[in-house]
């Protein structure tokens, strides 16, 4: 019955970096487990209490219609090509959507960004009329004309794209090469990708990284060749030289 736990314990515990995306995918994999075994036997009861108590801890990772929902799980998930098809329906939507949000607000804020340096490198004669008399009132009406005509609609075209041609997608062992690759298909949404997907799932990487400094750094090695940074780097990475 534990064996899955004790793969999951692990696989996040080592040094390869396990992300955000493989949380939900994890828990539901664990859940799943779980009912199978829930299906009669003396472990029956047992298996049941646990996958209950995993439900209720795990809630803010699990249940779209919980009030403490961590968004940030299920939209890792989603733009992860290959354990996107682990999602319900439902949780993808719910993460497309909210992926639409985070990028609508990024694409209105880089159109004010850009305005604002265009209206502020001009010289005053180089303004018109209104954009002298009424500079305040002119920017927020170019953000409104910007925002509406170009950004929104392009971002909404790249995230219904994306998930609309998910199931012609090989298996993706690495995913943030798989946006690396696709970013003139996808520039907005492989950027904001390329951002989730670099969160840890665990501070299991980090913990070893501080230990494997104390015991560089420690009265043991006093014959050190290397500065302690480059000491800790090849340490880590070890297994790519």
């Amino acid at each position: 019955m534990l064996e899955p736990f004790a793969k999951w314990v692990d696989y996040f515990q080592v040094q390869k970096y396990p992300t955000v995306a493989e949380t939900h995918p994890c828990l539901n994999e664990l859940i799943h487990h779980l009912e199978e075994l829930s299906n009669g036997g003396i472990l029956a009861d047992l298996c049941e209490a646990i996958k209950e108590e995993i439900k209720f801890r795990f809630s803010y990772v699990l249940s779209i219609n919980d009030a403490t929902l961590n968004l940030t799980y299920i939209m890792a998930t989603a733009v992860h090509p290959t354990l996107a098809f682990t999602m319900e329906n439902s949780e993808i939507q719910k993460a497309r959507e909210e992926l639409l949000i985070v990028l609508k607000k990024q694409a209105n804020e880089n159109s004010a960004i850009s305005i604002q340096e265009s209206l502020s490198n001009k010289t005053e004669e180089q303004k018109s009329l209104s954009e002298r008399l009424f500079p305040h009132l002119k920017q927020k009406i170019q953000q409104a004309k910007a925002v509406g005509i170009s950004a929104v609609p392009a971002v909404e075209e790249e995230v219904n794209s994306y998930f609309k041609q998910l199931p012609s997608y090989p298996e993706v062992l690495d995913p943030l090469k798989f946006w690396m690759d696709n970013q003139g298909r996808f520039p907005a949404l492989s950027h904001l990708a390329c951002d989730i997907l670099a969160i840890p799932a665990s501070s299991a990487a980090v913990e070893s990284a501080f230990s494997i400094s104390g015991h560089a750094s420690s009265g043991q090695r006093h014959n050190l060749s290397m500065n302690l940074e480059k000491e800790v780097m090849v340490k880590v990475n070890k297994r790519f030289l």
